[in-house]
């Protein structure tokens, strides 16, 4: 590649940044000029190429906390001055320094060995930074800029991109292309467009999805320029929500149910990943890919008063930080869910066998369409076990007890408080904010658990009946939320002891079912809560009241638990003696509060005491102590207290 015409070097030889920002190497000349040099050095040309908007040198000067005139003040020291003599007119072989030529001279062997018709400002950069004069290479020493360094990443950033693939040969979106992070998004985008019954999807259930995400490129760029995305959020569903139809659709994530710009901008995703030298499209990949693709939802940030420059240079420069990717979740077989249940439930066998058919339909693939895969209720007293079968649940048939969505209906008791269940209508508080749309958004496949189901508003209540009739409800902010796929857990505390009772009294009879479902219609009624939930109930458990065993055997797994914390993290090994157990289960059954009293019971017999005595004789680990359980008092029910002292 000959880059002299007519003996002046030829501007049409260079990409066009490089020319807009040297005017035709006119600011090269200048720059000599200023630093009153008679040859134009590669100094010179280091110092112009900042001027370069969003180029190469302005990101690594970024990197390097420098400011543009800080970076040309700096070379401007370093150029050779030669004050009696007059700046160079042109750019020719003799007005131009040795490392000048040597530095054009490689530009022009790297763009003949790519097949390149000119040099970009990549190529000219790396060129420029192997042949910096000694004054340079000692500035950057002393401003500890890794010279070598930065040669490298440019290196590495010019060799050939191969693009991520986005989509298979099918058309179907290639998931082993994507990040969780990006997983996520793409799940979001297809479950929004689904729920507001979009039949394909566009760039604006993409930005949706971004929002949602919650995380990564996206919250930080809001964050940065001031934006709540709450605001941002509703002006994406204002446009969306003029199509919206009242009926779910089915999308896939292919060619066919994506609109050409959405192709666009995921096909365009993966070339940026591979720009990045990245194994896989990121969040902040598909964040940047629709910044610089023009649609309908790019407008509606630009509206937003969004800098989608600045917005674009923050993605750039944003580190994806991926979580763990999420197995694909399995029921587990029932005898195995049996077995776990049973190791955390104690004296609840029956219970336990009331739920396990509904997993084993689940697990069989045969629910009833349009509704909850099952639908619960849990009577009994508190502490019984009722939430703690239903975490167990979670983690048993969706893999991770962070399958639950759990709602404390006692704070939805009263008519506004519909804005706080399924969110606010726009422009309201609350808009976007409903907590089951929102679990039901954030996790299509768990258990959802209405704790209380009594304490909550007439209005509540409605939303809740249609949520068990249909297996989904409407969002406010616009789409349907689906729960097809979830197990409904309700519990009631609603005439926990008169159940107890009478369930001792029929539990031997084949018609024991009937007979509860009566009388809790009954004292349904008395206490004016809606018993059209009991025609709802897939299956009525009962959790019945815990006996002195079951107190006790509570009472030895809390210890086993606590003693095993203190061994492991503390070296302090203690042994509890048979008596502890005893007695916190007598205490507990006498005054029949429920497990958590156990609970309680178990720190302040044991624990407490433990870390008083070591305290106490300014004991340091390993150490081995024994504690023993006393009961204070003559009256009929005396609170037990442990008793401290060394192993022997």
């Amino acid at each position: 590649m000959d880059l002299f015409v007519n003996g002046k070097l030829d501007p049409q030889r260079f990409d066009v940044a490089i020319r807009q920002a040297t005017q035709d190497f006119a600011a090269l000349i200048v720059a000599a000029a200023q630093t009153q040099s008679q040859l134009v050095e590669t100094t010179h040309f280091l110092m112009v190429m900042a001027d370069i908007p969003n180029g190469v040198t302005q990101k690594a000067l970024k990197c390097l906390q420098l400011s543009v005139d800080e970076w040309r003040s700096g070379l401007g020291g370093c150029a050779h001055r030669t004050p009696d003599s007059l700046p160079p007119a042109h750019l020719t072989r003799d007005t131009l320094h040795d490392t000048t030529m040597a530095m054009l001279e490689s530009a022009a062997t790297r763009c003949a060995q790519a097949q390149q018709a000119r040099i970009g400002e990549a190529v000219l950069l790396l060129s420029a930074l192997e042949n910096v004069t000694d004054a340079v290479r000692e500035q950057f020493a002393g401003a500890d800029i890794a010279l070598d360094q930065w040669r490298h990443e440019i290196e590495e950033s010019l060799r050939p991109v191969k693009p991520i693939p986005a989509f298979d040969d099918s058309g179907a979106v290639l998931r082993e292309s994507l990040s969780p992070s990006a997983k996520r998004v793409l799940h979001l985008l297809q479950s929004e467009a689904e729920s507001l019954g979009y039949p394909t999807a566009d760039p604006r259930h993409l930005l949706l999805a971004l929002l949602l995400y919650g995380a990564g490129a996206t919250a930080y760029v809001l964050h940065h320029q001031g934006i709540p995305s709450h605001k941002l959020h509703e002006s994406v569903m204002l446009s969306l929500r003029t199509r919206t139809k009242q009926t779910r659709s089915d999308l896939f994530l292919d060619r066919h149910h994506l609109q050409p710009t959405l192709q666009h901008i995921l096909t365009l995703a993966g070339k940026i990943a591979g720009q990045d030298r990245v194994e896989r499209i990121s969040e902040s990949h598909l964040l940047r890919a629709f910044l610089t693709t023009e649609s309908v939802a790019r407008r509606i940030l630009e509206d937003e008063k969004i800098d989608l420059v600045v917005a674009n240079d923050i993605a750039e420069r944003q580190i994806p930080i991926e979580a763990d990717e999420a197995e694909e979740f399995s029921i587990a077989d029932i005898n195995t869910v049996r077995e776990r249940l049973r190791g955390r439930l104690v004296g609840q066998d029956e219970a336990i066998e009331r739920v396990l058919p509904y997993v084993q339909r689940m697990r069989f693939g045969f629910s009833t369409p349009g509704r909850p895969v099952s639908v619960f209720l849990f009577c009994g007293q508190s502490g019984s076990g009722k939430t703690e079968m239903a975490k167990e649940l979670a983690r048993s048939v969706f893999g991770s007890e962070e399958k639950l969505i759990f709602l404390e209906m006692g704070q939805f008791n009263a008519p506004e408080s519909m804005n706080i269940f399924v969110g606010a209508p726009p422009g309201y508080v609350g808009y976007g904010e409903g907590k089951l749309t929102n679990g039901l958004r954030d996790k299509p496949q768990a258990v959802v658990l209405f704790d209380e189901v009594e304490k909550a508003h007439a209005r509540v209540l409605d939303a809740l009946l249609r949520f068990i009739d249909e297996g989904r409800i409407d969002d406010p902010a616009g789409p349907v939320r689906d729960g097809s796929q979830c197990m409904v857990v309700l519990t009631s505390n609603v005439a926990a002891e008169e159940l107890g009772a009478l369930w001792r009294e029929v539990e031997a009879s084949p018609n024991w079912r009937t007979l509860l479902r009566q009388r809790l219609r009954e004292e349904f009624k008395q206490r004016r809560f809606r018993v059209e939930f009991l025609n709802r109930v897939d299956e009525l458990v009962l959790f019945r009241s815990l006996r002195v065993e079951d107190y006790i055997e509570i009472a030895t797994r809390l210890l086993q638990r606590d003693l095993l914390r203190l061994r492991t993290e503390r070296q302090i090994e203690v042994r509890a003696d048979p008596s502890v157990a005893e007695a916190i289960g007598q205490y507990c059954a006498a005054i029949n509060e429920g497990a958590r009293a156990a609970q309680r019971l178990t720190q302040s017999v044991v624990v407490t005491p433990v870390i008083d005595f070591l305290l106490q004789n300014a004991c340091t680990p390993p150490v081995r102590l024994t504690v023993s359980a006393v009961t204070l008092g003559d009256e009929v029910v005396a609170e037990p207290s442990g008793v401290v002292a060394f192993a022997e």
